[in-house]
């Protein structure tokens, strides 16, 4: 086991100076000695001591306390750290994964995973990248076909794969692909007609006065009372072209009372 630490940091001369070490001892945080060790210089001129794995416990914090000499006064540093032992000595990453040409829906993307030659390849995680920015998706498989859900469709994705082996060690990037949603399919109504009355702040939800052009049953409004003042939004869920041939209304006295009929040409 290595161990790095940084020995005395004194000012000399106004400069800050690291000292090399006289003496170096591995302790408990308890300030229990262990062991004595010797210190060295890596190529990056780190200070570093080797010590023996079998001398500590899994998990334990310990520490050294290194000592050095200057201008005959002794400096003492104390550097925690804490012992591992490794669970794994696999650092050796799969190979990329290969994928195929992706297949689109709505809100799917679906890819075909072949996977590495590795012997001991696990898993490849499928990731979905918008183009313009947003939420990345992902969807797992060993190989074969993997579906992706919850794209948005008419959206455009960056389409890669990662390999995952055993030891949870991920691959480089596999090939990547481009891939564009379908666009949503056509709802029944795609225009609505909304109202509001006097000052009223919010319209109306649609509802008897929602259109569709296709439609020729009665679409005329109920009950819209007397003395009010109406507006009117069209409310579009998707493009559509629409044109405004006239407006018109058209107004209803009760039998019986005052003023008759009266309508947008005045009969």
């Amino acid at each position: 086991m290595r161990v790095y630490f940084q020995a005395a940091r004194l000012y000399a001369g106004g400069v800050l100076t690291t000292v090399a070490p006289d003496t170096v001892v591995a302790q408990t945080m308890a300030a229990v000695a262990i062991e004595a060790l010797v210190a060295a210089v890596d190529a990056d001129g780190d200070y570093y001591v080797t010590t023996t794995d079998a001398l500590y416990a899994n998990g334990t914090k310990y520490q050294l306390l290194v000592s050095s000499t200057v201008a005959a006064t002794a400096v003492a540093r104390t550097h925690p750290f804490r012992h591992v032992t490794p669970t794994t000595t696999d650092v050796t990453p799969p190979g990329p994964p290969t994928l195929g040409t992706p297949s689109a829906g709505e809100t799917t993307i679906t890819v075909e995973v072949t996977p590495p030659a590795d012997g001991d390849y696990s898993v490849t995680t499928v990731y979905l990248i918008p183009v313009l920015g947003g939420t990345i998706l992902t969807g797992s498989g060993a190989s074969g076909l993997v579906t992706v859900s919850g794209a948005t469709p008419g959206t455009l994705y960056t389409v890669l794969g990662l390999a995952q082996d055993a030891a949870g060690n991920l691959s480089t990037p596999s090939n990547v692909g481009l891939s564009t949603t379908l666009p949503a399919t056509d709802i029944d109504m795609p225009a609505y007609l909304k109202w509001m009355v006097n000052d009223e702040a919010e319209f109306h939800e649609h509802g008897p006065e929602a259109f569709d052009p296709s439609v020729t049953a009665d679409r005329r409004f109920h009950d819209l009372g007397r003395g009010r003042t109406w507006g009117f939004v069209i409310e579009c869920h998707e493009p559509v072209f629409y044109g405004v041939r006239g407006i018109g209304g058209v107004m209803t006295v009760p039998r019986g009372l005052p003023a008759g009929q009266r309508n947008d040409i005045g009969t």
